[in-house]
């Protein structure tokens, strides 16, 4: 979880990134240039959508997105905190707020609440993991539909069953 100045981008994350290229639409996924250090830790950019979502969704969903095509389009390091400043400021965040968040531990100690929760309960199933229904996990870069699915079943509609 701390950064590495000198990572470079590993074959796992080149997969997954053409990976989700195939799956996400209104995106553009861009190859990570040779030249360029990869991030490798997601902190600075969880810690500021954490703050942001102190905002309220639409808060969080303005930067979650602006973050996304930062780093996928432009292909921009996300451990920036100067560069997670300026897309909350695009994502129109109330800045004396933000700002004061991110000083705050409060943001950190959930992330790592959150992680702590996701190792005890779901070790060794991979990075992203998304918990749907709280019982069904997707692990990487998955097909829209398999979400479709997992809430489909975690709300008892399982297609093709008669339940609807």
């Amino acid at each position: 979880m701390q950064p590495r100045p000198e990572a470079r981008i590993s074959a796992h994350s080149v997969e997954g990134r053409q990976r989700a290229a195939l799956e996400e639409e209104g995106i553009r996924f861009n190859p990570w240039p040779d030249d360029r250090p990869y991030p490798v830790t997601s902190m600075p950019a969880l810690r500021a959508t954490a703050c942001a979502r102190r905002q309220g969704d639409e808060a969080f969903g303005r930067l979650h997105l602006h973050i996304f095509k930062t780093f996928f389009e432009d292909c921009r390091n996300i451990q920036d905190e100067e560069l997670l400043l300026e897309l909350a400021k695009q994502s129109r965040l109330d800045m004396r707020r933000f700002r004061a968040d991110l000083r705050k531990a409060e943001a950190n100690e959930e992330i790592l609440a959150d992680h702590r929760y996701y190792q005890e309960n779901f070790q060794g199933w991979g990075v992203p993991l998304a918990l749907v229904g709280g019982k069904y996990p997707l692990v990487g870069a998955v097909p829209v539909e398999m979400y479709r699915r997992a809430i489909d079943l975690s709300l008892g509609r399982v297609k093709g069953s008669g339940k609807r």
